[in-house]
């Protein structure tokens, strides 16, 4: 790694609308100038590759047009096939034109136009993003749907690259939900969704996620036809096969919209369908109450949130059957394993048309009334009630007169809620709320019937009201209790425990203390050598802070302090290394595993590089009283 003084100009290019409608949450992507003494930081509104037609501001007078202008104008035909007709805008990346195309007007077609997207000349030169451009193609190519803008073709007139699509009328779902403002309703909103859902349920068992879905990445037709657009940083999932996926992978290059991409895209995971449902979630649940529900907060962020053991509330969108709440907030959990499997699962239990009583929930309630009417018949014929015998003296003669005892409630156990917790924490059980049928004290009877692989954990004091579990491995537990009076028995009850691993990072270049107080975390999970590094620290303890950097090859060198951050830090502090316009933190290689290491102290600490190994490893007795932070990341050519 070097370190390197700015000697760059930067020049931020702000781009703001999008071909089909405004877009305040812009996709994240930076592409570099052929020359070397200008560094431009472009971020279109749509995708990588879509919508090139976004106002720029705050740019030096004349360079956008260098930037911009692809050397078309009105009149002109492209590929001898194109006529332009008129400009849709322009951006940073670009330009997009209203064409017509030749051909339909010769086959006498009633819709003859055509968007085009081409690409600016100088940026053409930069085969990652023609790469990306072509990706985008092929993979729109493969999703016929009435739900899926029509991409036609990719090619190159010159020094023009481009691309032909569907020519859309109409207003992007951003915009409708923008002027909507406290929401659309659900009866509105359903055909909306149920299009959106099956359009993205059919690219899924076509083994592609689009892993960039938005508000601004929906449109709807003056037909009022819904269309889902721009799969410029669409991915192919494990099962199916990506010949390309070494050439070009928009999400290993950071293309994506942090407050839609779900946790585990963020942190460099494979695509999987469910990337999509939970940007699919967050954008129902903002059409039917206009907000988003983690106020536009990256997953990582509430990540981080919850690690330091911050509620996340989410409040409930009013209209809701309990069945459809409990729909959309599994789509919206921040964990990919409790979001559903498929979108088609989902759609059927949102739809405001599905009856409550299928089948199968009719079939299930009528097998448990005949358990519980069996076990309440077998339970009477096996305990008769006692008569009372009571002696009498009448006339010498002792009469028994048989006084039936009164019939007794049966006890109810109750378990409590279900509970979540972390690996090594006491978990508590409250089953103080069991009822007694005749009034005595109840005998409360815990069983453990099952734990994760591997987990020797057991319950402590299971007959009393409130035994206790220490979880010692990460999953779920399962709990059942029963309870009796003096007379009769309760059906048992089970309650869920799910231990969730304790203050350990989810991703290798992401983590957080395991006392809470340091969190640290690198821009992504993996580097090309050339690359620069960014990492974001925070500390909510007053103290002493010093960070590390440890290569692949033993390299050990001090990030800080430097000259620019001291070491001496205040409550609440956030760092960011390096710090924004002082110097830059260079990948240099060699290819393999790099690891940054931060260490906090309440007082002084001495200089890392004495006391952490080639391995990156600390001296144990250099670790009494000091919270550690270490993450790693990928280093590849």
């Amino acid at each position: 790694m070097t370190i390197k003084e700015e000697d760059k100009t930067t020049i931020q290019v702000n781009v703001e609308t999008g071909m089909y409608g405004s877009d305040p949450d812009q996709t994240r992507f930076e592409a570099h100038s052929s020359n070397p003494e200008s560094t431009f930081s472009v971020q279109p509104s749509a995708t990588v590759m879509d919508s090139l037609l976004e106002a720029a501001t705050d740019v030096q007078p004349g360079l956008i047009s260098r930037l911009t202008h692809v050397g078309l104008s009105v009149g002109d035909v492209l590929k001898n096939r194109f006529k332009i007709i008129e400009c849709l805008g322009q951006g940073g990346m670009g330009m997009v034109f209203k064409a017509q195309d030749i051909r339909k007007i010769e086959a006498k077609s009633h819709n003859p136009y055509v968007a085009i997207k081409v690409l600016n000349p100088e940026l053409a030169q930069n085969q990652l993003l023609v790469a990306g451009l072509q990706r985008e193609c092929e993979k729109a190519q493969e999703l016929s749907h009435p739900n899926i803008i029509t991409v036609y073709d990719f090619d190159r007139d010159g020094d023009l690259v481009y691309m032909s699509m569907e020519y859309l009328a109409g207003q992007s779902l951003n915009e409708l939900i923008s002027e909507a403002g406290s929401g659309i309703s659900l009866q509105r909103a359903w055909p909306l969704i149920l299009d959106m859902g099956t359009a993205l349920a059919y690219a899924h068992r076509k083994g592609i996620v689009h892993s960039d879905f938005k508000p601004a990445n929906v449109f709807i037709t003056q037909e009022h036809e819904v269309k889902v657009l721009d799969f410029g940083i669409a991915a192919r999932t494990e099962k199916s096969r990506d010949s390309d996926a070494t050439i070009f992978n928009a999400r290993v290059e950071g293309g994506h919209t942090p407050a839609y991409a779900s946790f585990e895209m963020m942190n460099g995971a494979k695509a999987d369908p469910r990337d999509d449902i939970y940007a699919f979630g967050l954008v129902v649940y903002e059409m039917l109450t206009g907000k988003h529900p983690y106020q536009r907060k990256s997953a990582s962020d509430i990540f981080i949130e919850l690690q330091k053991n911050q509620k996340i509330a989410v409040p409930r969108v009013k209209g809701l059957s309990r069945r459809q709440w409990q729909a959309l907030k599994s789509a919206i959990e921040l964990l990919q394993d409790k979001r559903p499997n498929t979108l088609d699962d989902w759609l059927e239990q949102f739809n405001p048309k599905a009856s409550r009583w299928s089948p199968q929930l009719l079939g299930g309630i009528v097998a448990v009334i005949l358990l519980i009417s069996s076990f309440v018949v077998n339970r009477w014929l096996a305990t008769p009630s006692e008569p009372v015998v009571t002696q009498e003296s009448k006339n010498g003669v002792a009469v028994a007169n048989l006084v039936a005892t009164e019939s007794l409630k049966v006890p109810v156990a109750d378990a409590g809620t279900d509970q979540t917790g972390q690996v090594g924490e006491t978990l508590v059980l409250n089953g103080s709320r069991s009822q007694a049928g005749d009034g005595e004290a109840l005998q409360y009877d815990w069983r453990l019937l099952q734990t994760p692989s591997g987990s020797v954990s057991s319950l402590q004091n299971p007959n009393t009201a409130n035994p206790h579990i220490i979880p010692d491995q990460a999953g779920e537990y399962l709990v059942e209790l029963s309870v009796k009076d003096q007379h009769n028995g309760s059906l048992p009850v089970k309650l869920r425990i799910t231990a969730l691993e304790a203050a350990k990072p989810v991703t290798l270049h992401q983590a957080i203390s395991a006392d809470g107080i340091l969190s640290l975390a690198a821009s992504k999970a993996r580097y090309r050598m050339g690359e620069q590094l960014k990492l974001n620290l925070q500390v909510n303890k007053a103290g002493y802070l010093r960070v590390v950097y440890v290569g692949a090859a033993g390299e050990i060198s001090e990030l800080l302090p430097n000259q620019f951050q001291a070491s001496k830090i205040k409550a609440d502090t956030e760092y960011v290394i390096p710090p924004k316009g002082k110097f830059k933190l260079q990948i240099t290689g060699p290819v393999g595993i790099d690891k940054i290491i931060a260490v906090y102290g309440e007082s002084p600490i001495p200089n890392l590089e004495k006391i952490v190994d080639a391995s990156g490893k600390i001296d144990p007795q250099n670790l009494s009283h000091l919270t550690v932070a270490a993450i790693q990341y990928d280093v590849v050519k």
